[in-house]
């Protein structure tokens, strides 16, 4: 009642992990729509300023047994809140699961490089996994060839954990930068589908939760056609997800002498 946005009952295998994962999960949509009609947020942040908490951080921490994890899953994601502009991000020492398409509004722009529809945005976790509009927990104990994926576009900066190779074997190597966001699904039958990505990837830690290695395709996945790019909306200071680091300074400088006060100096920490 008083999180309509969130359900803590949902559970399902992830067969990378061979755990079954405790989900709180959170209806995004429902969420953007909580945070601009709820009362005691309207008490702090009034209506009409537009503006509302950037970084939404949530940990789980049940207790689980030794085939358990506990884990945050994003659905309903097109349309992430844009509190004036500054944008949204999710932040969680849990693994991240982000279920169907992610942060673009404009549906014309899904499986391209255009982003221009979308919000400053991140996702911060243990380790990420993307579903995709597709996926039914019913069949996430199957072999993966019951899972077919759909095509999925998603929107956001990735600060994320990894499982580091420890050598180039089959068995000792953690997938590369193209696996860093891990995959459940079959995305080659009936045909391939496409993963698009427009994205900043950032790995500045090893998972903690999430830690069963990678292993190759055709055991708990196949893999999608994957388009992955840079989004160009990073390189604005205006548009850097809420929550990610980075540093930046902006100089302007008049070369004529200048006049007193006309030489600034802006900083974005």
């Amino acid at each position: 009642t008083n999180f309509p946005f969130l359900a803590t009952t949902n559970s399902f295998p992830d067969q990378r992990e061979n755990k079954t994962v405790l989900t709180t999960q959170i209806d995004v949509g429902k969420y953007a729509t909580w945070i601009k009609t709820n009362s005691r947020i309207l008490a702090k942040f009034p209506a009409a300023s537009g503006t509302y908490p950037t970084i939404l951080y949530v940990a789980d921490n049940r207790t689980t047994t030794s085939s358990q994890i506990t884990g945050v899953r994003l659905t309903n994601g097109i349309a992430p809140p844009p509190n004036g502009g500054l944008g949204w991000s999710v932040a969680t020492p849990d693994p991240l699961y982000v279920l169907g398409n992610y942060n673009c509004t404009n549906s014309s722009y899904l499986g391209t490089t255009n982003t221009t529809s979308s919000v400053p945005s991140a996702f911060m976790s243990d380790a990420l996994t993307i579903l995709s509009s597709s996926w039914q927990d019913s069949k996430s104990s199957s072999s993966y060839t019951a899972r077919p994926a759909s095509d999925t576009t998603v929107n956001a900066a990735i600060l994320t954990g990894i499982v580091p190779s420890t050598g180039s074997t089959s068995t000792t190597f953690s997938g590369g930068v193209h696996n860093l966001p891990r995959l459940l699904e079959d995305w080659n039958s009936p045909s391939t589908r496409t993963l698009t990505l427009n994205t900043a990837i950032m790995n500045l830690f090893n998972s903690e939760i999430a830690t069963h290695p990678f292993v190759n395709p055709g055991t708990y996945y196949d893999p999608p056609t994957r388009q992955f790019s840079y989004d160009l909306n990073f390189q604005d200071p205006a548009k850097q997800p809420p929550g990610i680091p980075c540093a930046m300074v902006l100089i302007r400088v008049n070369w004529a002498t200048p006049a007193p006060h006309t030489v600034t100096y802006n900083v974005t920490p």
